[in-house]
């Protein structure tokens, strides 16, 4: 034996309903065998279909005579069968057989054994794969699809592998589909005719040079033409996509206060502040996929907590984060934010103003530069010693913005003991 029968056994996928088809060429039967005497006196002469190892096909075979054609099936090698439907529906091909004939033999030691699978095909489903290991592909139902390709970064071509992001099933186990054809609706009638998508052998090659945002029709069929599944997957490639700041009043543009003696982190929440979009994509098909802070215009330095600024992201929300005891801004400082849609980037300054009072100095004034005395008598009930004006006019500030006025008073029994 030799070629593909080495093993001593062919497998052919066929399906019913589509008449009379050839099943092996002459050459190719031919390729099986081989002779150890390659004189021409001694070669092959011709070739016998066996019902079993040491039967020759007959009337008696039935089903398997009358598709094989047993009464003129070719000796020469061509061999032909009849996949019209049954009126059962069922067609039952046993495995067969096929010898050589040399001159001398009525047929060569060595006999190929043919098996024919996926005959009586007459249904296919197909589902995605939760199992799925392709690069660019995630699960999705909206609107009838049964799976997502999402490429956010475009390049030349990409390439996914469809049988690993459908299943394919039928009523035979062995069988499942046959090839993909690639369609322009879910009737599965009119082939797909665009230059973005090509499929050979179960492989979708995507060119990824345009943005793209729309269906494709995946076809799977069968060795029969009339069972096949179409399936409607959603097709996303980003590129295009404009980022557009939908908030520029937002706090996080202009961060005023007061520097804090204490660390802590204070967020603000940058959801919903930059939109994408183009004529090609949807509002936030390709949405913003990472922002970051940066001391320059040019983003050239990124900044990390040891700053007092961070970006931190929770489920997919971006907040800037600033520690208020860290961050030198007084006077005013600009930084930026550069924010990230795949392969899209803009670049957006802020402004942070946190007033510094740590070297403000109190000082007495006016009546407080000299011990203070009041006169007041006895049961003359609740009296005001001291009024909020007199009080303030006790001291002042060597800064006198008003981020650093005096917030509150104490009073204290002793120089170090506060009243209580």
């Amino acid at each position: 034996m030799a070629g593909e029968a080495a093993n001593g056994q062919i497998v052919r996928e066929i399906g019913k309903s589509q008449g009379l088809l050839t099943l092996f060429e002459i050459a190719e039967v031919a390729s099986w065998f081989t002779v150890t005497d390659q004189r021409p006196t001694c070669g092959i002469i011709g070739y016998k279909i066996y019902s079993t190892t040491l039967t020759e096909l007959s009337p008696a075979d039935t089903d398997l005579y009358a598709r094989l054609d047993g009464a003129n099936y070719g000796g020469d090698g061509l061999i032909k069968i009849d996949t019209t439907e049954a009126v059962t529906g069922t067609i039952i091909v046993p495995d067969f057989y096929i010898a050589a004939i040399n001159p001398n033999a009525d047929f060569l030691t060595d006999i190929v054994k043919v098996t024919l699978t996926c005959l009586n095909v007459d249904a296919i489903t197909s589902a995605y794969n939760e199992a799925n290991t392709e690069n660019f592909v995630e699960s999705y139902t909206t609107d009838g699809n049964v799976f997502k390709i999402y490429i956010g970064t475009p390049s030349v071509t990409e390439t996914i592998v469809l049988s690993n992001a459908l299943s394919f099933t039928t009523p035979v186990t062995a069988c499942t589909a046959e090839n993909i054809d690639l369609v322009t609706d879910d009737t599965g009638t009119t082939p797909y005719a665009g230059a973005v998508f090509t499929e050979a052998d179960f492989t979708l090659t995507i060119d990824t040079s345009a943005a793209f945002y729309g269906p494709l029709y995946v076809k799977a069929i069968t060795y029969v033409p009339e069972v096949f599944a179409v399936d409607k997957v959603l097709v996303t490639i980003c590129g295009d996509q404009t980022i557009t700041n939908a908030d520029p009043t937002n706090a996080v543009f202009t961060i005023t206060g007061t520097k804090s003696g204490t660390s802590e982190w204070t967020p603000f929440s940058l959801d919903g502040i930059w939109t994408t979009a183009s004529a090609t994509l949807p509002l936030n098909e390709c949405p913003v996929t990472d922002i970051q802070v940066c001391e320059d215009s040019a983003c050239l330095t990124i900044l990390t907590e040891v700053s007092g600024l961070r970006i931190t992201s929770t489920e997919g929300v971006f907040s800037l984060e600033i520690d208020k005891s860290i961050v030198v801004a007084d006077p005013l400082i600009t930084r930026h934010l550069k924010v990230i849609s795949n392969n899209i980037e803009i670049i957006e300054s802020f402004t942070v103003n946190l007033i510094d009072c740590s070297a403000q100095v109190i000082s007495l004034a006016g009546e407080a530069l000299s011990p203070i005395t009041r006169e007041l008598g006895k049961n003359n009930g609740l009296l005001s010693l001291l009024s909020t004006v007199e009080t303030s006019a006790y001291f002042t500030v060597s800064d006198a913005r008003p981020e650093c006025e005096i917030t509150e008073y104490l009073l204290y029994k002793t120089e170090s003991d506060e009243l209580t």
